[in-house]
């Protein structure tokens, strides 16, 4: 019977000892539980952040320096950057009005500023500052002679006309610096490589101020 007793002491013990084990390793699943839990709601997963706050996807820039095409639906400068590119020139403060007429006729103005830029140094130098055609334009069927205009608006406009409705340029197909420049600059009067290399690295340049 003392012996019974003795068993019996001896069970209760080791349940108790084994409920103890369980208890604590329990204690220490629904601490390591809550642990993972406060983890994430302190450093989210990436996964769970993103579902719950998606990350916008980074703008790609509408231009790469690489892309010569004159024709463009949206400008690749905005007016503040035009007007950077034309402070201390005759065109200063024409920021706006080009960007306008780059939407209106769908031409790039990091082009026509390079336009200008090689033609008459921004309207400072030649007939062009002379004539307010930064671009100096020919006379219709001319050869010889170049348009004078009243004012630089009008001067800068005549160039965007020229390059979207004229006949040798948008109608014809020409969109780009090599297709457009022979034209524009030919070959019996210009160094028309040397044409076409400044103006893709006055556009490169251009684009690239902020």
């Amino acid at each position: 019977m003392q012996r019974k007793r003795k068993q019996q002491a001896q069970n209760r013990i080791t349940r108790r000892k084994l409920l103890g084990k369980a208890i604590g390793y329990g204690t220490a699943v629904g601490a390591m539980a809550y642990g993972i839990k406060w983890l994430d709601r302190r450093y989210p997963r990436r996964e769970k952040q993103m579902k719950k706050n998606p990350e916008k996807k980074s703008a790609k820039p509408v231009y790469s320096n690489s892309d010569m095409r004159i024709q463009h639906g949206k400008p690749s400068m905005h007016i503040v950057k035009i007007n950077t590119v034309l402070q201390n020139t005759p065109l200063k403060e024409q920021g706006k009005h080009i960007h306008e007429l780059a939407r209106k006729y769908n031409i790039d103005p990091a082009f026509a500023l390079a336009f200008f830029r090689k033609e008459s140094k921004f309207g400072a130098l030649g007939l062009g500052a002379k004539n307010k055609n930064p671009g100096n334009l020919r006379k219709p069927n001319s050869k010889t002679g170049f348009q004078k205009f009243d004012s630089w608006e009008k001067g800068i406009e005549a160039w965007f006309k020229l390059i979207a409705n004229g006949s040798h340029y948008y109608k014809k197909g020409r969109y780009t610096i090599e297709e457009i420049v022979p034209i524009y600059a030919p070959p019996s009067e210009n160094l028309t490589r040397k044409y076409i290399s400044d103006i893709k690295e006055f556009v490169q340049e251009h684009r690239g101020i902020k």
